[in-house]
């Protein structure tokens, strides 16, 4: 519908790989672009680490359960309180920018495409 933009997100899950600056980068470049890139709440370090159910009557986290689970931990997302930022999230903050650039290009590219109210007739 003319004149109405629809946008598009991305959540960084493990099922997607966790922090994957590729799959952002892909995401920002699709029509209009993603406008948010959100990092999984499930699929956390934390409640990836904690996440079980219950074995004879007590919690046993999956990790515990599933030796295959560990996977998960070691692709889940982790936003550190201290220290140095990991290399995934930085190169993901960083395509910021990016963003902006392909933005920009794809409404200028969309407005020169688009008939004016006088060709529409």
């Amino acid at each position: 519908m003319p004149g109405i933009d629809v946008f598009d997100g991305i959540i960084m899950t493990s099922v997607l790989g966790g922090m994957n600056p590729r799959t952002v980068k892909t995401a920002l470049g699709y029509g209009a672009g993603a406008r948010l890139v959100h990092f999984g709440a499930h699929c956390t370090h934390f409640i990836a680490s904690h996440d079980g159910s219950y074995v004879d009557g007590k919690p046993v986290p999956f990790k515990d359960q599933y030796p295959e689970f560990e996977r998960e931990l070691d692709i889940s997302v982790r936003i550190l309180l201290d220290g140095p930022v990991p290399d995934d999230l930085a190169e993901i903050l960083g395509l910021g920018s990016y963003a902006s650039r392909t933005s920009r290009s794809t409404r200028a590219s969309r407005r020169s495409s688009s008939p004016t109210p006088a060709a529409a007739g």
